[in-house]
């Protein structure tokens, strides 16, 4: 079965030997800003792209959309510089042992071994034959079941009752 290919990338050319950093980075950034690519432009000319960001954009005649063009284009450039910080900050994981010929133990699944959980050390006899000659006596029985009462807190200021009529004043 053959399968379709996807177009190429498009990529930036590399910086020439006498190209100045400045023409370099206004280069790689309307490249960005043409196809909307950073995945095959160097470091360089992201970092020098986000440095002539400000001389791009300071025209007096460039157009308000022309210019939130650029500052996203910028975003988009400045994500691409941390994400490729971020991946060289990570560290990498270790390379897998190769395990030796012959050796058919799974490590995961259901034949994998099991490992036990590990089991807590039991109390000592004396700490348990002191807890039980506690609850042989009455007296720590009924403190250990007794419940403390709240404590009552006074009404701050006492309530007046409220003045009784007789049933025939009421007005009906």
């Amino acid at each position: 079965m053959d399968f379709p290919r996807y177009p190429r990338l498009p990529e930036l050319t590399p910086r020439t030997e006498g190209e100045s950093a400045q023409a370099y980075g206004l280069r790689a950034l309307g490249f960005v800003t043409a196809t909307g690519v950073t995945a095959t432009v160097d470091r360089e000319g992201l970092q020098l792209a986000d440095h002539v960001f400000p001389l791009a954009i300071s025209g007096p005649d460039l157009l308000v959309v022309a210019a939130e063009r650029l500052a996203d284009v910028r975003a988009l450039i400045c994500a691409t510089l941390r994400a490729r910080d971020a991946e060289q900050a990570a560290p990498q994981a270790p390379k897998p042992q190769p395990q030796p010929a012959g050796v058919d133990t799974p490590r995961m699944g259901p034949g994998a071994p099991l490992t036990p959980a590990p089991v807590a050390p039991t109390a000592p006899a004396a700490a348990l034959q002191a807890t039980s000659d506690m609850l042989r006596d009455p007296r720590r029985i009924a403190a250990a079941l007794t419940v403390p009462k709240p404590p009552v807190r006074p009404v701050a200021r006492p309530v007046p009752a409220a003045p009784q009529v007789p049933a025939d004043q009421w007005g009906f």
